[in-house]
């Protein structure tokens, strides 16, 4: 949650999270399970901030949730975050239950091919064959976590030759983050060019953001956690090269500065580490 998830003390105190891991067999495909589970006073609302991401989400949603372009409960197929940030309006009672797949992980278990587009989300019917029978999972991610793994296996997931490439790149650019990124298309065996129609097509983010929010998502984890020296040493270390273009790229995922952002509260939330 650390670096995805804006003031997660304020999450973790005011809902109940839970997480549980796939089956084996699912891993290279699916992140997690998870759940969000609430229960608020009439005309009280919580407003739920998750930074953009490369990943896509398969949720089950109930009771008082909003976002933009939905409301109410349903099964739902949510596209990766270019946005900067996502805000979901919690009221009332209700839940989430969601797979989080790995990026281009969602590939494998839909229907047929299909370019999925940022920022949007769909019903999830519209990719995935009996998307409605998740509509009776159980609230909780680790109670719904064999009922989901069983779901995914029977689509019988395999991967594409080009599918399997890209996970590789994926795995370069993960050990590798400060690399040009021509660099890692040679080691890939293949063109800049190439590389980037590859992300956009089966991951709907290029290798250049994706790279830069992995290392938003990086400095806001080290501040959550209790940074206690300067910003410019954080840019330094998590690869910027200069404190100006750290603080624009924070503001442009986060919506505000890391200094502003440092400055909300006095410490780590509970159980952080």
């Amino acid at each position: 949650m650390l670096g995805h998830v804006l003031r997660p003390e304020d999450l973790l105190t005011r809902t109940t999270y839970s997480s549980a891991q796939p089956a084996a067999e699912l891993s290279r495909w699916v992140e997690r399970y998870w759940s969000v589970e609430w229960r608020f006073a009439d005309g009280e609302e919580f407003r739920s901030v998750t930074l953009d991401d490369p990943s896509t989400n398969l949720t089950h949603e109930r009771g008082g949730i909003h976002r933009k372009g939905i409301s109410g409960p349903g099964v739902w197929f949510t596209g990766p975050g270019t946005a900067g940030r996502f805000d979901a309006y919690l009221t009332g009672e209700g839940s989430v239950v969601g797979v989080k797949f790995r990026p281009a992980g969602h590939h494998p278990f839909m229907t047929g091919p299909a370019e999925i587009t940022a920022n949007s989300t769909y019903p999830a019917a519209r990719f995935f064959d009996l998307a409605d029978d998740l509509a009776t999972l159980p609230h909780n991610a680790e109670n719904a976590a064999p009922l989901l793994d069983r779901w995914l296996l029977d689509r019988s997931p395999e991967d594409s030759a080009e599918l399997a490439h890209l996970r590789a790149m994926l795995a370069d650019l993960e050990a590798h983050p400060l690399d040009p990124l021509e660099m890692l298309a040679e080691r890939a065996g293949c063109s800049l060019r190439t590389m980037q129609r590859q992300f956009r097509r089966l991951i709907g983010v290029s290798p250049k953001r994706i790279r830069m929010r992995a290392r938003v998502f990086a400095a806001a984890a080290e501040i959550d956690c209790g940074w206690n020296r300067t910003m410019g040493e954080l840019a330094m270390e998590l690869g910027w090269f200069d404190q100006a273009h750290f603080v624009r790229d924070f503001r442009a995922v986060t919506g505000s500065t890391p200094a502003a952002y440092a400055g909300r509260r006095p410490g780590p939330p509970p159980g952080s580490r």
